[in-house]
């Protein structure tokens, strides 16, 4: 039960900062204006997943596998969030 309650956490936190960051940097604008890095961006998001998911099981030790996956699962979430909804300018 602790490592789940620390896992969510952990993707909490992980959700924020990539918030914190994108915010920062201005993504939303560069994002919102074309659709087709909106498509890129998730992408790239989910290859990361992929790509970091298989770097945590190979270098990381086996108690914190969790841990660093829940954390790369909320910066993915973010951008999976952050993505996904677009404004369809025939329906307005």
């Amino acid at each position: 039960m602790n490592s789940l309650f620390l896992g969510f956490v952990a993707c909490f936190v992980a959700y924020f900062i990539t918030d914190f960051f994108c915010q920062k940097l201005g993504i939303e604008r560069l994002i919102n204006s074309k659709r087709h890095m909106r498509i890129s961006l998730f992408l790239i998001a989910a290859v990361f997943n992929i790509i970091f998911t298989s770097i945590i099981e190979n270098f990381a030790s086996r108690e914190y596998h969790f841990l660093l996956k829940s954390f790369l699962a909320g910066a993915t979430f973010y951008f999976i969030v952050f993505i996904l909804p677009f404004n369809n300018k025939k329906i307005k």
